[in-house]
């Protein structure tokens, strides 16, 4: 069961409000602000969501009560569910990144990878938090009207053996294996990277 005292020293080192944690977690910020001034017992389901939203937002739970941000690393998503997993950290990121988030999608949109309504409402986060879409795709692939979203599409031909690729706060992540295996990697340096070859790519194509 997470204690007050993580809970308080994970958005310190987040510098999340309460506000901010109950977006993550789905909670309200009474529920959150209830619980750490000892007002109320949390019960183990939210207290889960509260950890979940931590960790997605690379908090990592040491022995002895211990909290540290994690470093720049890779890690692998793996199985039916590492799309899920993906749309659960991109999903956690929205409330704290005003970068836009830059797909390369040559393997079909989210729908169909993830359930519907859980894509539907990281739509409606990203539109809600005002934060834009790009996505280059192929002419292909059919896209819902998406708010906030732009695409440019690929020709056919250069589509093939391509890498679904996302970008976002300061993440990259590619598909690999039909979407079983998603490469996630957290660093700032590789982020800035790959957004400046989306916009070199996005720039050599024309609008949809």
């Amino acid at each position: 069961m997470l204690s007050i005292e993580l809970c308080r020293g994970a958005r310190g080192i987040l510098g999340w409000t309460q506000q901010d944690l109950a977006d993550a977690s789905g909670l309200s910020k009474t529920a959150i602000n209830n619980f750490e001034k000892g007002h109320s017992d949390i019960k183990s389901e939210s207290s889960k969501a509260i950890r979940l939203a931590f960790e997605s937002a690379e908090i990592e739970f040491l022995e002895h009560n211990g909290i540290r941000k994690k470093s720049e690393g890779m890690k692998i998503l793996r199985g039916m569910n590492a799309c899920d997993l993906l749309l659960d950290d991109m999903n956690s990121q929205i409330s704290t990144s005003d970068k836009p988030f830059q797909i390369i999608n040559t393997t079909g949109p989210l729908y169909g990878k993830v359930s519907n309504n859980k894509v539907d409402m990281f739509y409606k986060n990203l539109a809600e938090s005002n934060i834009s879409q790009k996505i280059i795709t192929s002419p292909s692939i059919k896209n819902k009207d998406l708010p906030k979203t732009t695409f440019r599409y690929i020709p056919e031909n250069l589509s093939k053996g391509n890498v679904t690729t996302y970008i976002y706060a300061n993440k990259v992540a590619q598909e690999l294996w039909e979407s079983s295996m998603i490469v996630l990697i957290n660093s700032a340096d590789v982020n800035d990277a790959e957004r400046c070859r989306f916009e070199a790519i996005w720039n050599s194509l024309n609008d949809s």
